[in-house]
C-alpha cells in the first residue's frame, strides 16, 4: 500500500481541494510505501510550517496551507499509531521539531530587530 493509498482509505475522507493539496504537498512520496508514512507527513507538516513562518505571512490566504500542515501533522499521528512501536515517542519528536520552528524563527527576528 501507498502513502496515496493509505490516505484514500481514511474515513472520512478529505475533502477534494484539501486532497489535492495534500497530493501537491506530499509530491512523489504520495507513491512510496505507507509503512513510512508518519515520518514522510510529518517532515512535509515541518517542512511547510518553516516555509511558511519564514514568508512571514499571517493573513487569511494561508489558511489553505495551514489546513494541510493540520491534516498532515494529524495523519502523521495516525500512521504512527498504526505502525510505530512507541506514538509516545513519536509525538514527543513531532512537538519537538514543530517547536524549533518557532525557536528558529524567535532567532530571526531578534537578528533583524
Amino acid at each position: 500500500m501507498t502513502i496515496g493509498d493509505w490516505i484514500d482509505r481514511r474515513t472520512p475522507r478529505p475533502p477534494a481541494p484539501l486532497m489535492a493539496s495534500l497530493t501537491t504537498a506530499l509530491g512523489p512520496a504520495v507513491n512510496e510505501d505507507a509503512r513510512g508514512a508518519a515520518a514522510v507527513f510529518l517532515s512535509t507538516a515541518e517542512q511547510m510550517l518553516r516555509d511558511l513562518v519564514a514568508g512571514g505571512d499571517t493573513s487569511r490566504a494561508t489558511a489553505d496551507t495551514l489546513l494541510t500542515i493540520d491534516a498532515l501533522t494529524t495523519y502523521s499521528l495516525e500512521s504512527a499509531a498504526e505502525a510505530t512501536p512507541s506514538l509516545s515517542a513519536f509525538a514527543d519528536e513531532a512537538m519537538t521539531r514543530f517547536a524549533s520552528v518557532a525557536a528558529w524563527d524567535d532567532r530571526s527576528l531578534a537578528k533583524g530587530a
